[in-house]
């Protein structure tokens, strides 16, 4: 090649830089341009640069310099992502010979993971499942990729001294020992190598083979800051190379001499977040001064580029820690006012907020001819709602950070037919893998849709002998007995496609076996069904569409060749296959938007626009929150040699300045985070006080969020003043016919939201079943009811046998049963109601000297006139006792929260006292029809059944000492009386109470419309 005869006059150092603010890719290869003759020759030079994605941004500037025209490129090399079968083996120089190739990463998940298992088995230490173990090596991988990356021995474990080190630290140390013993033998046994030694040999032969003998060719390492040792060999090979050049990204040459200093020679691990650590000890490495560091050719010098300031005020922003107190210094000397020209704040209320207004800066760049636009942001939440936001106007830019694997759709569908199969095919994860959309069963998606609805509401949610679980032979039982077709649609649709998996695990409509198969058996079947699932009569293999899809097919490829006869617990499947999904990442098309991009921060160093937008600045986010090591305490790293873990903040630094630095910059943050407050970036604050301490205004920009503001309101709907408290009024006939029966608990309802019972009786609407019966409050108090019943209905009189404890606790054992799918409540549960028996039973045998007999669980009615009009009221007694002294004792069971006295004397809470009237009438048939009675006879209690230590069982009289149950039924009579007044509305939550908030009917009247929820201020118990 020939090249200019003045290039060594001009270029007086193999190391060159391009400032930040300066657009890197251009300038790259304007200054690329000038170093050769003719540009066909340009084919035999090389640019290596640090990935394949800052690769494809570099070939872009290319393609803009030639404006269109056609012309050779140089080869340019991403030397982090060298591949052993990619064509770049032949530039690196490698040797295939000499390492045996890279072992594949599912093999290698698997290995790890089999020797995690196998560690802990042999340790005689806590039992692990295999998912966990395939979750444990995929850390243990992590950490071996650094250390090889790093280029550490396994050997200076033995330098961390045991003795000095907490017992927990030296059990790590031990298993680590798995990396250092077990292995290497395997890897000698497939003639296999780790990925991370395949790279890193690969480039460290290519530097020898350079060093050993130097092309003539021009070789240029651009756009890295030599993180990696490796890289670090190769670059100062190619500073050895007769025209091989360095050239450094955002590259600081006038920063304070003592600050560069601690840069390398300051142990304070801290010192590794700033953006010219790595630069700063690549020099050292090169033993290159840092004065002899030149701008790149047709690149701007550092003066140039910060004419106004911005890389002064960046380099103020990003000082060290111990240099801080040289902020006092900017009073005399301030950083010029020019250096925020271009550069904008803009702080959102949240997250959306903010991807909204990001959405509207972007979309605003569109409507000028040729203008670009990037957002730069480490939150892959923001990117991906920004992108959501631009395709309301049909422009798609996806974010060229990717999607994780186990984020897709097809991955969604994938786990949750593992997790439905886990679960038996349980009602809750049934319904949510119908649901997805690839789940169609063979047939048309709507068709699918429309019948599974029918199941849930006819099958599932069904009051008695609804579908539990149990599996889908089960539910074909039961579905068949409501309906032949519901029935069909569950063998045809569910079943047959589901039939490999439900081989698997013996499910023949007789329980389901949770024992162990083979992964590999399971994987096939799972791939299998997934296939018939997601078939729509139209378009096979739905699952396996796309680059998710067919990055998945590549997955179960690897379970059925590298599972290798592997036993697995069915429940842990869904877990396994998680795991092996979380770690790997599905990278757009190459058919991005031309003139507007989302990308990661490592990208933002390559990267110019017209305008950059750097997103989501709240601390944890930028900078990235240090993931915490499983392995090594931060003193540990240091022993070992590991940097430390800060290193990645250092990295996130460098490339938010380069960003920081371009002339017109926005940056974003959000207040607001799931609801939560944020804090914001140490950047954000750190520029706002280098701001104030220069007098210069914060530059924040509000244009944007106006703007979206002002969208909405656009396209909102007029102002809708909210309507009153409902209290819809029905016909005289209405009620007559609709109205003219209550039990005590509809009572209850009346006296506290009417609109309850008209929403019930009048528009006849009815909330559907539980999907499940769950163990909340309710239900324990019907399981505890039951067992008491059972138990009072066969000894209702006379003394009880000396077994009854343990007959009382036995029907207890047996309602609770139902809780086996959720031990840990049904054992707490059982604790409180075996204390709940004890007492039960002792106040029993001393009550029985006094009583004659007990009804349990009675039913009763009773004919009213009240005011003029008819009503039949009922009621169903918890317990009803009949005393030697003649009297009547009404007992209401409670699990949950007891009435208060002026709840009960005001009639709110009526319950015992209609069960009085109706007790009054002799409405209760089981009782003694010939007793005659009145309400000076009739006594009313709670029994609260809370099962606690000190108190088991506590009895609360009602009503109080003041009133007598004659002086509470005129407020009963007077809202019955009300129902039959022809202008009476049945207005919503006349009166508000905690347990409303559970009424089916909230949102019909459109409580939260019309009111502010409020909690009574009602008399407290005495």
């Amino acid at each position: 090649m020939v090249y200019y005869s003045g290039m060594a006059e001009r270029i007086h150092s193999r190391l060159c830089y391009i400032p930040a603010g300066a657009r890197f890719a251009d300038d790259l290869v304007a200054g690329f341009m000038t170093l050769v003759d003719d540009p066909a020759m340009m084919a035999s030079a090389t640019i290596l640069l640090p990935n394949r994605r800052l690769t494809q941004a570099v070939r872009l500037a290319f393609l803009r310099h030639a404006k269109g025209r056609p012309q050779l490129l140089p080869r340019l090399v991403p030397i982090g992502d060298i591949e052993e079968d990619a064509s770049d083996l032949v530039l690196a120089g490698w040797d295939s010979g000499h390492l045996p190739p890279v072992i594949d990463p599912i093999d290698r998940h698997f290995q790890l993971a089999h020797l995690v298992h196998l560690f802990h088995q042999n340790a005689g230490g806590d039992h692990i499942t295999q998912a966990e173990a395939f979750g444990l090596a995929r850390a243990l991988g992590d950490f071996l990729d650094q250390m090889q990356t790093n280029g550490l021995s396994f050997d200076a474990l033995a330098d961390l001294v045991p003795d000095e080190l907490a017992h927990h630290w030296q059990n790590i140390v031990s298993f680590l020992t798995i990396l250092t013993e077990k292995w290497p033998d395997i890897l000698v046994e497939k003639q296999k190598s780790d990925a991370a030694v395949w790279r890193d040999a690969a480039i460290r032969a290519r530097a020898k083979a350079w060093t050993e003998q130097a092309p003539d060719e021009l070789i240029i390492v651009a756009g890295s800051t030599g993180s990696v040792p490796a890289t670090q060999e190769l670059m100062k090979a190619v500073t050895g190379l007769p025209n091989g050049y360095i050239v450094l990204p955002g590259f600081d040459p006038v920063m304070d001499a003592d600050e560069w200093d601690d840069l390398t020679s300051r142990p304070d691990q801290t010192v590794s977040a700033h953006p010219q650590f790595q630069m700063a000890r690549l020099l050292k490495l090169l033993a290159v001064e840092r004065g002899a560091v030149l701008p790149w050719p047709q690149a701007p010098d550092l003066n140039a580029a910060d004419s106004k300031g911005r890389i002064r005020l960046l380099r103020e922003v990003m000082r060290l820690s111990n240099q801080t107190h040289r902020w006092y210094d900017l009073r005399a000397n301030p950083v010029p006012a020019s250096a925020v020209d271009g550069m904008q704040m803009m702080v959102c209320r949240d997250r959306r907020v903010e991807a909204r207004a990001i959405a509207l800066a972007m979309r605003e760049a569109l409507e000028v001819p040729a203008k670009t636009a990037t957002l730069i942001t480490a939150d892959q939440e923001l990117g991906e709602l920004v992108s959501a936001e631009l395709s309301r106007w049909d422009v798609h830019v996806p974010s060229s950070a990717g999607t994780r694997l186990s984020d897709t759709r097809a991955a969604g569908f994938l786990r949750l037919l593992a997790e439905a199969w886990a679960d038996q095919f349980a009602p809750v994860s049934l319904l949510a893998l119908a649901q997805h959309p690839l789940c169609c069963g063979g047939m048309e998606k709507s068709q699918f849709r429309d019948m599974m609805r029918k199941i849930e509401c006819k099958v599932i949610r069904r009051r008695e002998d609804g579908y539990q679980g149990g599996g889908l032979y089960q539910l074909q039982k039961r579905a068949e007995q409501i309906d032949a077709s519901l029935g069909q649609f569950v063998a045809d649709y569910l079943i047959t496609p589901c039939r490999a998996l439900l081989d698997i695990s013996n499910d023949t409509g007789m329980g389901i076996s949770t024992g162990k198969a083979r992964l590999s058996d399971i994987a096939d079947a799972h791939a299998q069904a997934a296939e018939l699932l997601s078939h729509d009569s139209v378009t096979p293999y739905q699952v396996w569409q796309g680059r998710a899809g067919h990055r998945l097919a590549n997955l179960f490829h690897g379970i059925s060749d590298y599972a290798d006869n592997m036993l697995l617990d069915i429940a842990d499947y869904a877990v396994l296959l998680h795991e092996l999904m979380i770690s790997q990442t599905i990278y757009p098309e190459e058919d991005l938007h031309p003139r507007l991009a989302i990308m990661g921060l490592v990208e933002a160093r390559m990267q110019a626009s017209d305008l950059m937008i750097l997103g989501g600045m709240n601390e944890g986010a930028t900078p990235p929150q240090p993931q915490a090591d499983p392995w090594m305490s931060q003193n540990m790293r240091a022993l070992i040699g590991l940097p430390t873990m800060f290193w990645r903040t250092g990295m996130a630094a460098h490339d938010v300045m380069m960003t920081m630095a371009a002339p017109r910059i926005l940056m974003t943050r959000s207040m607001l985070d799931a609801g939560s407050p944020t804090e914001p970036s140490r950047w954000w604050r750190r520029l706002q006080t280098v701001l104030k301490a220069s007098e210069i205004s914060f530059p924040e920009h509000l244009t944007y969020p106006m703007l979206d503001k002002a969208r909405h309101e656009q396209h909102a709907p007029a102002m809708i003043k909210p309507r009153p408290r409902p209290a819809p009024i029905i016909t005289m006939a209405e009620r007559q016919q609709h109205m003219s029966q209550f039990s005590a608990t509809q009572v209850e309802t009346l006296m506290r939201d009417p609109y309850a019972i008209y929403a019930r009786r009048i528009l006849g609407l009815k909330s559907l079943y539980p999907i499940m019966d769950t163990p909340d409050p309710a239900m324990k108090g019907t399981l505890f009811h039951r067992a008491i019943d059972q138990f009072m209905r066969q000894y209702s009189d006379g003394a009880l046998p000396e077994d009854a404890l343990a007959q009382l606790k036995a029907r207890g054992d047996e309602q609770l049963s139902v809780l086996d799918r959720a031990p840990w409540i049904k054992m707490f549960w059982q604790l409180r109601f075996n204390r709940i028996a004890e007492w039960f039973i002792d106040h029993e045998n001393q009550h029985r000297n006094d009583m004659l007999k007990t009804y349990s669980e009675t039913k009763g009615a009773a004919r009213f006139d009240i005011g003029g009009y008819p009503f039949t009221l009922t009621a169903e007694a918890d317990r009803i006792d009949l005393m030697v002294d003649g009297r009547v004792q009404i007992v209401d069971y409670k699990t949950g929260v007891i009435p208060n006295i002026g709840q009960v004397e005001s009639g709110i809470n009526g319950q015992l006292i209609i069960e009085a009237m109706i007790a009054q009438r002799q409405g209760f048939a089981e009782m003694n029809t010939d007793l005659q009675m009145n309400m000076d006879m009739i006594t009313l209690a709670y029994w609260k059944l809370s099962g606690t230590a000190s108190k088991p069982v506590e009895i609360h009289h009602r009503p109080g000492k003041k009133k007598s149950i004659a002086d509470v039924i005129p407020h009963i009579e007077q809202q019955l009386i009300n129902v039959m007044q022809p202008d009476w509305g049945f207005a919503s939550e006349v009166i508000a109470h905690p347990t409303l908030k559970y009424s089916d009917y909230r949102h019909l009247a459109r409580v939260r419309e019309w009111s502010i929820s409020s909690v009574d201020m009602e008399d407290r118990d005495e």
